[in-house]
């Protein structure tokens, strides 16, 4: 939390500095940062946390809003998470169901509020609503991380569907609507 913190409101860097720490986080952040010409702010920490499981989002994201309430919002606000599914429109998740393997969808909504399923399952057939129900209930316990790596599968299909101008992502507590 305090290194996402850090970044979020980092100011400017010289370049012997970021080339240190590109070299110290290279293993474990080359896939984030790597090509991306962003090395610090908000936008930064939230695509970081959006990688991350949602304990973990939880988690940093306290944590900052206790240093920094500001920075904490600016962040929240910056991302898209599994849970924000639930502001899509049905056309919107139906467009989602289609690219997304089923297996997938199955194991994500396992861990998922109930509001969120649903809402998924009420934009599918009924035979494919009880079909995956049934799959869930007998699934059976499986590791948070393990759903959380499923869900931040699917939130890189909702981003690719948004790149495709499919749907539009609601990031945060937006309110916003449509008129």
């Amino acid at each position: 939390a305090d290194v996402a913190h850090r970044i979020a409101t980092m100011g400017r860097v010289t370049p012997a500095v970021v080339r240190e720490i590109e070299k110290a986080l290279a293993a474990s952040l080359g896939d984030i940062v790597g090509d991306s010409p962003e090395l610090g702010g908000a936008k930064v920490v939230a695509d970081m946390l959006n990688m991350s499981g949602s304990s973990t989002e939880k988690n940093v994201l306290e944590q900052m809003h206790t240093e920094s309430p500001e920075a904490a919002e600016t962040v929240r606000n910056l991302m898209f998470t599994f849970s924000d599914i639930i502001k899509l429109n049905d056309i919107e998740i139906q467009s989602l169901i289609n690219v997304v393997d089923q297996d997938k969808l199955v194991i994500a909504l396992k861990a998922a509020e109930d509001a969120l399923k649903d809402k998924i399952l009420g934009n599918v057939s009924a035979q494919t609503r009880q079909t995956m129900t049934e799959r869930m209930e007998f699934l059976g316990p499986m590791r948070l991380g393990e759903v959380e790596q499923v869900q931040i599968s699917i939130v890189q299909q909702v981003r690719k569907l948004e790149e495709e101008g499919q749907l539009t992502m609601v990031r945060g507590d937006s309110e916003d609507s449509y008129v």
